[in-house]
């Protein structure tokens, strides 16, 4: 028995060190977007900087404007229809990967994955996630093993109103989603990517492509995740956070896929959870409410339960549901303190001193803190998603919301009268849907 025990000993030491002693594979694929990034100039310096040169293997193949199908072998529409020649490029991009792991000793493997454009031009969201897993089921069987590490390129802020690309959103949902449910899962974010020169030299701003900076700016997050992966931690999006005082913190994320309970509406009945296009939203369901506050401020408000901030950055998706003209609007609603005393962003269509204004409530009416001029362009039709970003910063007081343009301001003040409090989402009195909430707190 004790020479048994020493005997797998020995094997279990043997076996580690063979394990140790292997190289990292990086498989890297996917669309135009992939085709575009050249590893030597930070994917490659990035992994070899952390495992050595004579550590590390990278094989890319990408083909610009593919749909997944070209990958997945076994890809059916949600109709249940086949497609002739599915698989061919991850037949000719496992044609690499094999000639360049022969007689190698492989560690660890990680696949990095730009794509989904196509996809989200020819709607086949519904098959999506499916077929992401059916090429990551593809890859373990090919090459023998269940550990496999995969980031994901989530697709840019390029089309976010869905009009080019109809189902934009909803890929670069599941893509999250897919990631986020893996323990071998990580996504990158490429929303600040597509702005400034391209390769040509040309000024580029949220363009289906990315400039000369954001590939190189790419590799480095894709390869930062696949590290953080083999290293047994949860994938990051390996980038800095947003732009802010000091470091930043992710402090709520909500999609509403799992319901909407960690929210608290002033009147419940005016509010709904419920799915849309395969999507789950939480909005506002009509104009009346119950809730009639003691001073003059709006009516539809549901708050984050238990979490107060100062410094934050705030981002979500809205999507106006009846067209009420002039003072269409949605309302974020900050710093608050109690139902007298809050500041809220008042997103409405047409400026005027009561719409379309930075507001404070303080034991009085609401009082605008702005000037505004600027119209907020919820476009025609009640189908149209909008991406707003709101950014607060007590010690200096700054508050600076964006809509739809994340580089410049739609409106900003400063005004230091309130500081940590709740955050919530509304209207005064209109109705919404909002999706996809992200809270930054700023250090």
């Amino acid at each position: 028995m004790k020479q048994l025990q020493i005997l797998l000993a020995v094997l279990f030491l043997t076996n580690a060190a063979f394990a140790a002693d292997g190289k990292h594979l990086f498989i890297l694929s996917g669309q135009s977007n992939m085709a575009g990034l050249k590893p030597e100039e930070s994917f490659i310096p990035t992994v070899e900087k952390e495992f050595g040169k004579d550590k590390v293997i990278v094989v890319k193949d990408a083909h610009g404007g593919q749909p997944i199908r070209r990958w997945h072998k076994k890809w059916k529409s949600a109709k249940g229809e086949a497609f002739k020649g599915a698989g061919d490029l991850y037949v000719r991009l496992m044609g690499k990967v094999n000639a360049a792991i022969k007689d190698q000793k492989i560690q660890s493997v990680s696949f990095s994955w730009m794509q989904g454009e196509r996809d989200a031009r020819e709607k086949h969201a519904e098959v999506y996630a499916t077929s992401l897993q059916g090429v990551l089921d593809q890859l373990a069987a090919d090459l023998g093993r269940k550990d496999i590490n995969f980031v994901i390129g989530r697709l840019s802020d390029f089309d976010m109103q869905n009009k080019r690309y109809p189902q934009w959103t909803a890929i670069r949902k599941i893509q999250v989603d897919f990631a986020d449910a893996s323990p071998r899962g990580a996504w990158v974010d490429t929303d600040d990517l597509n702005d400034g020169k391209n390769r040509r030299g040309k000024d580029i701003s949220n363009d289906l492509h990315y400039s000369a900076r954001g590939y190189v700016e790419f590799g480095r997050r894709l390869a930062a995740s696949s590290i953080s992966l083999i290293k047994g931690k949860k994938g990051t999006k390996g980038d800095k956070g947003p732009k802010g005082p000091g470091s930043a913190k992710v402090l709520f994320e909500e999609n509403f896929e799992k319901g909407r309970d960690r929210w608290e509406a002033t009147d419940e009945t005016s509010w709904t959870h419920r799915k849309v296009d395969g999507n789950h939203v939480f909005g506002i369901n009509r104009r009346s409410s119950k809730y009639n506050p003691k001073v003059r401020s709006p009516h539809h408000i549901a708050l984050i339960k238990d979490l107060q901030v100062a410094d934050f950055v705030l981002t979500f998706r809205v999507m106006s549901t009846k067209d009420t003209g002039g003072h269409r609007d949605c309302c974020i609603f900050f710093n608050w303190q109690d139902a007298q005393n809050f500041y809220y962003v008042h997103c409405g269509a047409k400026p005027d001193p009561h719409s379309g204004q930075i507001m404070i409530v303080k034991n009085a009416p609401r009082k605008a803190m702005t000037q505004n001029k600027n119209n907020t362009p919820w476009g025609k039709g009640t189908t149209l998603w909008h991406q707003v970003k709101l950014v607060r910063d007590t010690k200096s007081g700054k508050i600076e919301i964006f809509f739809d343009d994340m580089k410049k301001p739609h409106m900003s003040v400063v005004d230091k009268t309130f500081g940590k409090g709740r955050i919530g989402l509304g209207s005064f009195d209109d109705m919404n849907d909002f999706d996809d909430v992200k809270l930054v707190e700023l250090k």
